[in-house]
């Protein structure tokens, strides 16, 4: 068995005509495709050594959702591309563990990089749509950096954010974003709230803040010796 190695330019014919042979592999993963295509469609996929495996009779073993991608953003993309695997091997591809968004964070040197990504995250929920913030879509990694470029306060908020969770238990990941998101809107008004939240301090029995205040307490979990 020869294995050959290759850079080459895959455009959305070609990836066309790739898919054709497409006869042995799992079902596509259309919210990974989407998020490939929006990095292509942006220019920002990097050539970082992933390939797209074919055995010696050009059938298709790994690569069908970039190659889906590729169509899907109408963009072409240069990539690693490996001819003469043995289709045994595909049973082993994939297996690894995918860099998650605080992966590349703390890579960078970010501080609180596991809290930093899920604001991030919920962030990005709530300028694609912010009635479905509880959505299990996830941003590219590409899209979750340039978003913390394009809001860089984001990170204060995610120290507010620690603050809250250990004043009244509410998570860091809703508590962040939501931090960040009515400080954008009204600053004093969101430093007044969030405080009063945390604190309790000159808060009447039916003040709405001590009502959603008392509710996050209430949800919290009971610690036991």
């Amino acid at each position: 068995m020869t294995v050959r190695v290759t850079i080459e330019t895959v455009n959305p014919a070609l990836a066309a005509e790739w898919l054709a042979g497409n006869t042995h592999n799992r079902n596509p993963k259309e919210k990974a495709i989407a998020r490939y295509a929006v990095d292509m469609a942006a220019g920002q996929w990097d050539l970082n050594g992933e390939s797209i495996k074919f055995d010696d009779a050009e059938l298709l073993l790994d690569g069908q959702n970039r190659l889906w991608a590729v169509i899907q953003a109408d963009r072409p993309i240069k990539t690693v591309v490996i001819r003469g695997v043995d289709v045994s091997a595909q049973e082993t591809m994939d297996l690894g563990v995918p860099r998650k968004v605080a992966d590349v964070l703390h890579l960078r040197g970010e501080v609180s990089a596991i809290d930093l990504a899920a604001a991030l995250v919920q962030l990005w929920r709530f300028e694609r749509d912010p009635q479905d913030m509880a959505a299990t879509v996830f941003p590219s990694l590409h899209v979750a950096v340039a978003l913390l470029e394009r809001h860089p306060n984001i990170r204060e908020s995610v120290n507010v954010g620690s603050q809250i969770r250990k004043a009244i238990g509410m998570r860091g990941s809703v508590a962040s974003p939501l931090h960040y998101i009515t400080s954008t809107i009204d600053a004093a008004d969101a430093e007044a709230f969030w405080e009063r939240l945390a604190s309790g301090v000159n808060l009447d029995a039916d003040d709405p803040i001590m009502a959603l205040r008392s509710a996050i307490l209430s949800d919290r979990p009971v610690h036991r010796r």
